[in-house]
């Protein structure tokens, strides 16, 4: 009887090789996949850490907890664990709505954005670490070549020529990398609340506070949310090479070839002011007010009552990005509220939308005589 025709073993051995190669394959490829996705959950978890907020939503658990019960996130403000009591009593109705509390140094810790260090060296001669971001930004390379922001140099003078007691708070809304909260810290008594919605600039403020001693970082707290006229969860926009020109809800170019890049592109939050501070027992003689075109929805969020608190305003009037976020009455608003309008020099702006590219302006309560006529 004839044997069975046997295949011969070197082909039967290349047939086994071949699926051998293409199991081990499909093997690889689900590894790879699965690995995938799990290195693109943790990196939205740690964005989510340095948003400073608890993405997860929570259920509320009782009508009392306002602030989960109306948007579902859990909120912190930055702070040294035993601020000076000027501050608590500004922040107090945040932290009774269930606001967490979190350290300068916890807040950095295991992030994936990084310093530049250099040195400031501000108006009276004080100097600290500053960290400014590695890569090109306006800010960040003019301190590190002159090593200030000249536009704070006007700060402390302001703040010195006032009538300041244990009371009285500096208030900054919009502080980017930390260059005028920084000066003021350096050259005045000032007690400052800050607040700056963009995380990476977030992260080089607090990089900053870090290092400084703790007599300084007890006279900060800040706010990593943005300020508007509603509370609400948005898109937060910066200009390549200028994260100084961050915007929320709509992108303003400082020219037509600037481009927002999405790694510089970030969901913040934000809310009215007078949902988180309380100042009734605080004056503010100043506040220094840089938000890009976002001014209105800011002074909308404010009201009467933390307007009525505040004694002057320093900020920017720029026609460009207050008419694109439709903020075409600023002035008008300021006047509203009793506010004088002037340029730097001192003379008034009587004009409710002036055609200015960009300038310096300050709004101040009209200074008042004994009978109360205006001087």
């Amino acid at each position: 009887m004839p044997f069975p025709r046997r295949i011969p073993r070197k082909r039967r051995t290349r047939k086994n090789f071949a699926n051998k190669k293409i199991f081990i394959l499909l093997v690889a490829f689900s590894l790879y996949l699965i690995l995938d996705r799990y290195n693109k959950k943790k990196d939205n978890t740690v964005t989510d850490q340095l948003l400073s907020f608890v993405s997860t939503p929570k259920a509320p658990t009782s009508s009392s907890n306002e602030e989960r019960a109306e948007d579902g996130h859990e909120y912190f403000v930055i702070s040294h664990t035993d601020p000076n009591p000027v501050l608590t009593k500004a922040f107090e109705q945040s932290i009774q709505k269930s606001w967490q509390r979190k350290s300068f140094q916890e807040q950095i810790r295991d992030s994936k954005f990084s310093c530049d260090w250099t040195t400031f060296n501000s108006t009276t001669g004080k100097t600290t670490e500053f960290c400014t971001h590695p890569f090109r930004d306006i800010v960040s390379a003019r301190i590190r070549n002159k090593h200030r922001w000249y536009d704070c140099d006007a700060l402390p003078k302001l703040w010195n020529e006032k009538s300041i007691d244990e009371n009285s708070l500096y208030l900054e809304i919009g502080a980017n990398i930390g260059s005028c909260v920084v000066e003021m810290l350096l050259s005045t008594n000032a007690n400052i609340i800050a607040f700056e919605p963009h995380p990476m600039n977030q992260f080089n403020l607090m990089s900053t506070l870090s290092r400084m001693p703790e007599e300084y970082q007890k006279r900060l707290v800040l706010f990593p949310i943005g300020l508007g006229d509603q509370t609400m969860k948005s898109r937060i926009y910066s200009g390549h090479n200028n994260l100084g020109n961050s915007n929320i809800g709509t992108f303003v170019k400082d020219a037509e070839s600037q481009v927002a890049k999405e790694e510089f592109q970030f969901d913040v939050y934000v809310k009215r002011l007078n949902d988180v501070l309380d100042l009734d027992n605080v004056n503010v003689p100043l506040l220094k007010l840089d938000s890009q075109g976002f001014e209105c929805k800011i002074l909308e969020g404010m009201g009467k009552s933390i307007a009525g608190k505040i004694d002057s305003i320093k900020f920017e009037f720029a026609k460009k990005w207050l008419d694109g976020q439709k903020c075409e009455d600023l002035l008008p608003r300021l006047r509203k509220y009793g506010f004088q309008v002037t340029r730097e020099n001192g003379k008034e702006v009587l004009e409710d939308n002036p055609n200015y590219h960009l300038a310096e302006m300050l709004a101040r309560k009209p200074i008042r005589n004994v009978d109360g006529s205006q001087k």
